[in-house]
């Protein structure tokens, strides 16, 4: 027949294990500061820099929900093709981002093409007349 334990057994063993474990703890980072010393010592002997831990990057702050982000350029991708395109009849994306670059928008994206759509799909100035064709409304 199993043994069986109180209640108070288990917790006095379970209290022990965890002062244990608080003792293991204490002599783990003792030991790895003097560890870390060590390292310090040989490098500084060896003529190397002391290996160092990456700082920690800080989590970026969120915006309020429906805040869009700032745009970086002056004017904006959008104002940049709603110039362009006056006076254009239907242009196709490729086209549009050639004009915008050549009117003096500044972009690093490799994919700039892709931009340009999305601009002229989201701004209510400009019409899909097919796909990949837009066209400003009057």
């Amino acid at each position: 027949m199993p043994k069986t334990q109180s209640i108070a057994d288990l917790r006095r063993k379970l209290s022990a294990k965890q002062r244990q474990m608080a003792k293991l703890r204490a002599r783990r980072a003792k030991v790895a500061k003097q560890l870390a010393d060590l390292d310090r010592k040989i490098a500084a002997l060896a003529g190397e820099a002391a290996p160092t831990r990456k700082p920690k990057r800080k989590k970026a702050a969120k915006r309020p929900k429906g805040r869009k982000r700032a745009a970086r350029s002056t004017p904006s991708l959008a104002d940049v093709l709603a110039e362009v395109l006056k006076g254009k009849g239907n242009v196709k994306v490729a086209q549009a981002a050639k004009l915008a670059t050549e009117a003096g928008y500044k972009s690093k994206s490799a994919q700039f093409g892709n931009i340009v759509s999305q601009a002229l799909g989201a701004d209510r100035r400009f019409r899909k007349v097919s796909r990949g064709v837009y066209v400003l409304k009057s």
